[in-house]
């Protein structure tokens, strides 16, 4: 009988060996192929994975086939494009924060960290599970000390609560709900929850007076929470602004951004879609530019604001 289970629990580890073998080629392959880093995601149920790229580690739902799947296949989603506005606005990260609005699961806002382009963040995030995983990011990163999280909206007025309706395959196009029309992305359908909100300047009132560079993706929501942002914008702190037309026409947001941007003291905007961005003057006539070409082409960028 131990003859028998001897032999039995030879031919089991060494079946062991030899399959865990096959997977450390497998893992190999998939370190050295983004292609096949993409195909494995495909394949994968919609669970909580681990990615590790460099010195970033992300943990990301499977079930986002957009910003996790970026970071999953590639290690980071937008990073050059962050880092090249920091280059176009001459901006000091000495002792600056960066204010994440619509910060995801940390995707900008932990590789700034980590790269010392800023010395904390300040991270803005109204969905519960995005929420979970940014504050799970900056913990494996060793970042929990340097970002504060706020699992809330921000909006045009304080003690608000909203309906966001949540996009069930990009988990970055959750948006607040101003109504229930059909749409290009099937949001008719969206399942909703009321999520908590008040304004960017309450946020931010403890550091007004510090150096911040803000970073602003809301899926058409901006023009809102720059009405709930006077003295944010008072200051015209360096900003990035998501810019997409179907988004603003779907939240009736356009006025509200142009009104507001125009208001403060910023006098330059980039385009940072542009291969090589060059400044040109903040008007109305060129946002409005901006907009028309967009909305032709069904398509969007992001917009740095500079004085």
């Amino acid at each position: 009988m131990d003859i028998l289970l001897n032999i039995r629990n030879r031919i089991y580890f060494g079946l062991v060996s030899v399959v865990a073998r096959i997977f450390s080629i497998v893992h190999f392959l998939l370190r050295k192929s983004a292609f096949l880093r993409a195909c494995y995601y495909k394949a994968l149920p919609r669970q909580i994975v681990a990615a590790t790229h460099g010195e970033m580690t992300f943990v990301v739902n499977s079930g986002d086939q957009v910003i996790a799947q970026e970071i999953f296949v590639h290690g980071s989603f937008d990073l050059r494009k962050a880092q090249r506005a920091f280059e176009l606005a001459k901006f000091d990260s000495g002792k600056s924060i960066f204010v994440d609005v619509g910060t995801n699961i940390g995707s900008i806002c932990l590789p700034i960290l980590k790269h010392k382009l800023a010395e904390s963040a300040v991270a803005i995030e109204p969905d519960a599970l995005n929420f979970s995983l940014l504050r799970a990011n900056s913990i494996l990163n060793g970042l929990s000390d340097r970002v504060t999280c706020h699992n809330m909206a921000v909006g045009a007025r304080e003690d608000e609560i909203l309906t966001f309706e949540l996009s069930d395959e990009n988990y970055g196009d959750h948006r607040i709900s101003l109504g229930q029309g059909a749409g290009q992305f099937n949001e008719q359908n969206r399942k909703t929850i009321q999520v908590k909100s008040t304004k960017l300047d309450v946020v931010l009132n403890d550091i007004i007076d510090r150096s911040l560079f803000i970073w602003m993706d809301t899926q058409g929501f901006e023009g809102y929470i720059l009405s709930g942002a006077e003295i944010v914008l008072a200051r015209a702190f360096p900003m990035v602004l998501e810019f997409w037309p179907y988004g603003m026409e779907r939240a009736k947001s356009y006025d509200l951004l142009k009104s507001a941007v125009l208001g403060a003291p910023y006098r330059v905007f980039f385009d940072l879609g542009e291969a090589n961005p060059v400044g040109q003057p903040l008007t109305a006539e060129a946002l409005d530019r901006l907009y028309t070409a967009l909305a032709a082409r069904e398509t969007f960028t992001d917009i740095l604001l500079t004085r």
